[in-house]
């Protein structure tokens, strides 16, 4: 599958699964048109009422878009992988049906990519946004931090541990397609979707090049209020209620996934698969700890004692909502660098990141794409 036109329109295909929420489907194809997006865009639709997409077939055309259907019970791996197959441009990236990417940083990917051949995906700065109606229509709440970084340290193994000790999945980072199949391939193969499946996917990415991160605002994604584990620990998965790290370890998805690690790790190190299988899961048992046995550590604890702590202090200080607020609005008005994550930042002309972001605004606040009126049909997700 080429991409129309030439240049940097001919190296990217953009995978875009959707599944019952055709609202934010047409809002992000609104988006597209109104930043001329010239990449080929594949939606890959499993929703139980196809017929209902209602996206003029003039906007898909402009913007490149083909569709593919699929059964309502096809996996998300499973569709992304089919539509790998289609994909004839060096790189590829997966963009949720209710998030934006900005044009200029993924035109830059591109030519990092390009230019770096020890880099095996590169992305951005990454912002959390939740939205909703008002009485004046669609608005935007807040925004937040959604955490990214680089990782380029010489060998594999130590890339793998710098990663999953401080997991930042590469999901929608812009991919080597070839290996993108490759990782996606492995995981379909061993039966790990989502959840871990993601984790194995970073993971591979990582053993088999640098992880780049450019200066500039690269991708928003929305924020629902169901969310919880997956936008907090990258995995989507609950924290485990009792289990010690040995006990999560010895389960089968996260064996498989340090097998998996050892194998790529041992290949390009050329160490022992004995060896390579003692760092993975010194590495994999690295993430478990940070990821459940910390976190959980913090709820049962430390977060709840501080929380009643802070209660009392105000209790006991007769500080109330009227003392407190007129300090609130001063320092959220005045006290923050214009290069910080945040709605008020993103909405002053001197942000760096004010003129990537305003298409963004623009399409959620537009009522003409409005997708908060028929929230209950949403809430099934793309995702599943």
């Amino acid at each position: 599958m080429h991409s129309p036109g030439g240049g940097l329109s001919d190296k990217l295909t953009v995978l875009m699964p959707t599944r019952n929420r055709y609202s934010r489907l047409r809002r992000v194809i609104s988006y597209m048109d109104s930043v001329g997006f010239p990449f080929r865009v594949h939606i890959l639709d499993s929703s139980d009422t196809p017929d209902d997409m209602n996206i003029p077939l003039s906007m898909l055309q402009r913007n490149h878009s083909i569709r593919t259907l699929f059964d309502t019970k096809t996996t998300l791996q499973d569709r992304i992988l089919s539509g790998l197959e289609k994909v004839s441009t060096p790189y590829t990236v997966f963009w949720a049906d209710d998030d934006f990417m900005v044009l200029s940083t993924l035109n830059e990917g591109i030519e990092f990519l390009d230019a770096h051949r020890d880099y095996s995906v590169v992305h951005g700065m990454t912002c959390l946004f939740n939205a909703g109606m008002t009485p004046d229509g669609p608005a935007v709440r807040w925004i937040s931090y959604y955490g990214q970084r680089s990782i380029q340290d010489s060998k594999p193994s130590e890339r793998l541990r710098n990663h999953l000790r401080n997991c930042m999945p590469t999901a929608y980072s812009i991919h080597r397609t070839d290996e993108y199949k490759r990782n996606l391939m492995w995981c379909c193969s061993r039966n790990l979707h989502l959840n871990v499946g993601e984790l194995a996917l970073s993971g591979l990415s990582v053993i088999q090049g640098k992880s780049g991160m450019l200066n500039k605002l690269y991708l928003a994604r929305e924020a629902h209020d169901n969310q919880g584990s997956a936008l907090l620990y990258g995995t989507g998965e609950e924290v485990p209620k009792h289990e010690s790290s040995e006990e999560i370890m010895a389960t089968e998805k996260y064996t498989k996934l340090a097998d998996c690690f050892a194998q790529e790790i041992a290949g390009r190190e050329n160490i022992s698969q004995e060896r390579a299988g003692e760092i993975a899961r010194d590495a994999v048992k690295d993430y478990i700890n940070t990821a459940f046995i910390s976190t959980r550590n913090r709820r049962n604890g430390g977060i709840p004692a501080m929380k009643k702590r802070a209660k009392d202090f105000i209790r006991n200080n007769g500080i109330t909502g009227r003392t407190i607020m007129p300090l609130h609005r001063f320092l959220k008005s005045k006290i923050y660098s214009r290069d910080s994550i945040g709605l008020h930042a993103f909405l002053d002309p001197q942000s760096p990141y004010h003129d990537d972001f305003m298409p963004i605004y623009r399409s959620i606040t537009d009522p003409k794409t409005n997708c908060y009126s028929g929230m209950a049909a949403d809430k099934k997700g793309a995702l599943r």
